[in-house]
């Protein structure tokens, strides 16, 4: 898997939990390739996973100031 070709629609829970694990990681100053190191996946795989992560939750909760297309700048 890898998340490579993932898209919002394949999100099942357990994606939508490490992607956002891999986020929080993100935000707390962890550099991305560090990220990807340590779930044993790419640099891309791990930017991916977040902007599909958010563009899901813009779609579904809204998050202000940022609409679905915004996320692609992430």
């Amino acid at each position: 898997m890898g998340g490579q070709g993932l898209n919002e629609h394949d999100m099942d829970t357990e994606s939508i939990r490490l992607s956002m694990t891999m986020l929080d990681e993100v935000l707390s100053g962890k550099p991305y390739v560090e990220v990807a190191a340590s779930h044993g996946v790419t640099r891309s795989a791990v930017e991916l996973r977040i902007k599909t992560l958010a563009k899901r939750l813009s779609r579904d909760v809204g998050i202000k100031g940022m609409d679905a297309s915004g996320a692609v700048f992430l």
